[in-house]
Protein backbone atom coordinates (compact mmCIF):
# COMPACT_ATOMS: atom_id res chain seq x y z
CA UNK A 1 0.00 0.00 0.00
CA UNK A 2 1.40 3.34 -0.63
CA UNK A 3 -0.98 6.01 0.92
CA UNK A 4 -0.39 9.19 -0.36
CA UNK A 5 3.05 11.54 1.72
CA UNK A 6 3.66 8.89 3.85
CA UNK A 7 5.73 6.36 1.67
CA UNK A 8 5.33 2.13 0.65
CA UNK A 9 3.74 0.33 3.44
CA UNK A 10 3.45 -3.62 4.04
CA UNK A 11 1.76 -5.82 6.09
CA UNK A 12 0.73 -9.57 6.50
CA UNK A 13 -2.42 -10.64 8.17
CA UNK A 14 -4.35 -12.96 9.26
CA UNK A 15 -8.46 -12.73 8.61
CA UNK A 16 -10.33 -11.93 5.84
CA UNK A 17 -13.81 -13.27 4.20
CA UNK A 18 -15.31 -13.25 0.83
CA UNK A 19 -18.95 -13.58 -0.75
CA UNK A 20 -19.46 -14.65 -3.70
CA UNK A 21 -21.64 -16.16 -6.96
CA UNK A 22 -20.50 -18.08 -10.02
CA UNK A 23 -22.66 -18.63 -12.55
CA UNK A 24 -21.83 -21.29 -15.20
CA UNK A 25 -22.45 -20.34 -18.59
CA UNK A 26 -20.51 -23.17 -20.47
CA UNK A 27 -19.60 -26.37 -18.77
CA UNK A 28 -15.95 -25.80 -17.86
CA UNK A 29 -16.47 -21.72 -17.87
CA UNK A 30 -17.85 -19.71 -15.19
CA UNK A 31 -18.50 -15.62 -14.55
CA UNK A 32 -17.87 -14.82 -10.67
CA UNK A 33 -19.00 -11.96 -8.53
CA UNK A 34 -17.37 -11.02 -5.22
CA UNK A 35 -17.11 -8.77 -2.21
CA UNK A 36 -14.96 -9.21 1.02
CA UNK A 37 -12.44 -7.79 3.42
CA UNK A 38 -8.64 -8.05 4.45
CA UNK A 39 -7.48 -7.61 7.82
CA UNK A 40 -3.93 -7.33 8.81
CA UNK A 41 -4.37 -9.32 12.59
CA UNK A 42 -1.13 -10.17 13.62
CA UNK A 43 -2.98 -13.70 14.84
CA UNK A 44 -4.68 -16.56 13.42
CA UNK A 45 -7.19 -16.56 15.99
CA UNK A 46 -9.59 -13.37 16.82
CA UNK A 47 -7.69 -12.37 20.75
CA UNK A 48 -7.84 -9.30 22.26
CA UNK A 49 -4.85 -7.70 22.23
CA UNK A 50 -3.38 -4.89 23.64
CA UNK A 51 -1.02 -2.51 22.38
CA UNK A 52 1.71 -1.32 24.45
CA UNK A 53 3.39 0.71 21.36
CA UNK A 54 2.06 3.15 18.35
CA UNK A 55 1.35 0.62 15.72
CA UNK A 56 0.00 0.91 11.87
CA UNK A 57 -3.01 -1.32 10.75
CA UNK A 58 -4.03 -1.83 7.33
CA UNK A 59 -7.14 -3.49 5.91
CA UNK A 60 -8.68 -3.59 2.22
CA UNK A 61 -12.18 -3.95 1.10
CA UNK A 62 -12.72 -5.34 -2.52
CA UNK A 63 -15.55 -5.95 -4.83
CA UNK A 64 -14.65 -8.10 -7.88
CA UNK A 65 -15.75 -9.53 -11.21
CA UNK A 66 -13.91 -12.49 -12.95
CA UNK A 67 -14.12 -14.61 -15.72
CA UNK A 68 -13.01 -18.57 -15.27
CA UNK A 69 -12.07 -21.28 -16.92
CA UNK A 70 -11.81 -24.64 -15.13
CA UNK A 71 -9.42 -27.27 -16.10
CA UNK A 72 -9.67 -30.77 -14.82
CA UNK A 73 -9.16 -29.55 -10.57
CA UNK A 74 -7.97 -26.15 -11.35
CA UNK A 75 -9.67 -22.92 -12.15
CA UNK A 76 -8.18 -19.82 -13.33
CA UNK A 77 -9.49 -16.54 -13.89
CA UNK A 78 -8.86 -13.04 -14.61
CA UNK A 79 -10.95 -9.91 -14.31
CA UNK A 80 -11.44 -6.28 -12.70
CA UNK A 81 -11.80 -5.12 -9.28
CA UNK A 82 -12.33 -1.90 -7.04
CA UNK A 83 -9.87 -1.82 -3.90
CA UNK A 84 -10.75 0.11 -0.86
CA UNK A 85 -7.52 0.23 1.12
CA UNK A 86 -6.99 1.70 4.30
CA UNK A 87 -4.15 2.70 6.28
CA UNK A 88 -3.92 3.79 9.92
CA UNK A 89 -1.65 5.14 12.24
CA UNK A 90 -2.25 4.55 16.03
CA UNK A 91 -0.69 6.76 18.91
CA UNK A 92 -0.96 5.18 22.03
CA UNK A 93 -0.08 7.53 25.38
CA UNK A 94 0.45 5.47 28.37
CA UNK A 95 2.28 8.57 30.49
CA UNK A 96 1.19 11.71 31.76
CA UNK A 97 4.33 14.77 31.59
CA UNK A 98 4.49 14.51 34.98
CA UNK A 99 5.23 10.82 35.23
CA UNK A 100 2.27 9.27 36.30
CA UNK A 101 0.70 5.87 34.62
CA UNK A 102 -2.30 6.72 33.04
CA UNK A 103 -5.18 4.66 31.18
CA UNK A 104 -4.24 3.82 27.77
CA UNK A 105 -5.09 6.58 25.57
CA UNK A 106 -5.75 5.33 21.63
CA UNK A 107 -6.56 7.52 19.12
CA UNK A 108 -5.69 7.32 15.18
CA UNK A 109 -3.16 10.11 14.51
CA UNK A 110 -3.17 9.46 10.86
CA UNK A 111 -5.19 7.72 8.33
CA UNK A 112 -5.56 7.31 5.03
CA UNK A 113 -7.99 5.70 2.10
CA UNK A 114 -7.27 4.89 -1.45
CA UNK A 115 -9.91 3.51 -4.10
CA UNK A 116 -8.40 1.75 -6.42
CA UNK A 117 -9.44 -0.05 -10.23
CA UNK A 118 -7.45 -2.78 -10.88
CA UNK A 119 -7.38 -6.29 -12.29
CA UNK A 120 -8.37 -10.13 -10.39
CA UNK A 121 -6.53 -12.65 -10.99
CA UNK A 122 -7.20 -16.15 -9.51
CA UNK A 123 -6.25 -19.65 -9.30
CA UNK A 124 -8.49 -22.30 -7.03
CA UNK A 125 -7.40 -26.05 -6.44
CA UNK A 126 -10.29 -28.68 -6.19
CA UNK A 127 -9.49 -30.14 -2.84
CA UNK A 128 -12.55 -32.22 -2.44
CA UNK A 129 -16.07 -32.05 -4.24
CA UNK A 130 -17.22 -28.11 -2.37
CA UNK A 131 -14.19 -27.31 -0.95
CA UNK A 132 -11.41 -25.63 -3.03
CA UNK A 133 -8.11 -23.87 -1.89
CA UNK A 134 -7.79 -19.80 -3.61
CA UNK A 135 -5.12 -17.22 -4.48
CA UNK A 136 -6.33 -14.46 -5.01
CA UNK A 137 -4.06 -11.53 -6.21
CA UNK A 138 -6.25 -7.86 -7.06
CA UNK A 139 -3.29 -4.91 -8.29
CA UNK A 140 -4.57 -2.11 -8.56
CA UNK A 141 -3.50 0.67 -11.31
CA UNK A 142 -5.82 3.56 -10.94
CA UNK A 143 -6.30 5.59 -8.02
CA UNK A 144 -9.69 7.32 -7.77
CA UNK A 145 -9.56 8.92 -4.44
CA UNK A 146 -8.60 10.93 -3.05
CA UNK A 147 -6.51 11.83 -5.49
CA UNK A 148 -6.78 10.50 -9.35
CA UNK A 149 -3.69 9.10 -11.42
CA UNK A 150 -2.28 5.93 -11.68
CA UNK A 151 -0.08 3.85 -9.45
CA UNK A 152 0.17 0.94 -8.09
CA UNK A 153 -1.19 -0.90 -4.83
CA UNK A 154 -2.33 -4.53 -4.47
CA UNK A 155 -3.56 -7.07 -1.85
CA UNK A 156 -3.52 -10.63 -2.03
CA UNK A 157 -5.02 -13.63 -0.02
CA UNK A 158 -4.97 -16.91 0.32
CA UNK A 159 -8.19 -18.90 1.21
CA UNK A 160 -10.34 -22.26 1.98
CA UNK A 161 -13.16 -21.51 -0.55
CA UNK A 162 -16.31 -23.83 0.33
CA UNK A 163 -18.78 -23.93 -2.74
CA UNK A 164 -22.25 -24.99 -3.19
CA UNK A 165 -25.09 -24.82 -5.70
CA UNK A 166 -28.54 -22.64 -4.64
CA UNK A 167 -30.12 -23.23 -7.79
CA UNK A 168 -29.83 -26.01 -10.59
Amino acid sequence: MSPINEGRKQSVGFFGTDLGADYNYKNNKFVSLNYGFLIDFPMPLLLPLEYFYSYESMNAEYYSISDNIRLKNISLGYGLSFNKNDWRYHHIDWFSPDGDVEQSVDYYSREKQQGMLGLNLNIQWRLKKHFHLGLNYRPGIYRLYPNSGFGYEHNASIGLIWKFKILK
